[in-house]
């Protein structure tokens, strides 16, 4: 199932994204001259489709929330269309290089990927990764006990194993881990970007703005300027023969 979003957690996930889809795509493509045209299929606000456009003239982001798509980031390179079935609304064998951030978990499906095989050209590379924040350990400092939002499912590994890749070809997988520093002001954005993590902060923060309230608590157990974020990273790749 889709995460769901509302104007309010989109407007928090628009507001700040961890710097990592740059630092995997950076792994995962590294230096290479600009390519015609990238998809980002499930895009978000929009951050992963800013940062495939370093490697691409043209990006199309497709999104499936409407929320989401109302809180889209705009940009010179950067266009974006909604998500209403597995259909990809560009031309047979456009596409350069098409990425999947996350968004496999709930549009994996054979549907999906033979559109994939269709609208990207020969030579062409797709991408599908992710990455996943630590947070459990500071929830539980923020939240009484028995308050934590439990496991909604979400596979942060997803692919298209098990699928007839036709004329894809597996590349390779990996994973790693990282840590980042981020500050009290964007970690807030981060906790109530989630849905099932917002509704639990805000019932059990008082105040009037709960960010505003949840970043100061933040401040207060931080045990530096930043807090320091472990972030495990996945990706799968694919090539078009």
């Amino acid at each position: 199932m889709h995460q769901e979003y509302d104007l309010v957690t989109a407007h928090h996930y628009a507001a700040y994204r961890p710097p990592l889809h740059a630092y995997v795509l950076n792994k995962c493509l590294g230096w290479r001259e600009k390519v015609a045209l990238g998809l980002d299929y499930g895009c978000g606000t929009g951050h992963s489709s800013i940062a495939l456009s370093r490697y691409c003239e043209r990006v199309v982001g497709m999104e499936i929330s409407e929320a989401m798509y109302a809180r889209r980031l705009l940009h010179p390179q950067v266009s974006y269309d909604r998500i209403r079935d597995a259909q990809i609304p560009l031309p047979d064998q456009s596409v350069d290089l098409a990425t999947f951030a996350g968004s496999l978990y709930y549009a994996r499906s054979q549907a999906l990927l033979d559109e994939v095989q269709r609208v990207c050209k020969k030579g062409g590379l797709i991408l599908a990764y992710d990455f996943e924040l630590v947070l459990d350990t500071l929830l539980q400092k923020l939240l009484p006990a028995g308050a934590l939002p439990g496991s909604n499912g979400y596979d942060h590994q997803a692919n298209f194993s098990g699928l007839d890749l036709g004329p894809l070809q597996f590349l390779d997988e990996g994973s790693e881990q990282t840590t980042l520093s981020i500050s009290s002001s964007n970690l807030a954005h981060i906790l109530l970007s989630v849905q099932s993590w917002h509704m639990a902060l805000q019932y059990h923060i008082e105040g009037v703005s709960v960010y505003e309230m949840l970043r100061r608590k933040l401040s207060d157990i931080a045990t530096g300027e930043d807090h320091q974020v472990n972030a495990r990273l996945y990706y799968t790749r694919y090539g078009r023969s």
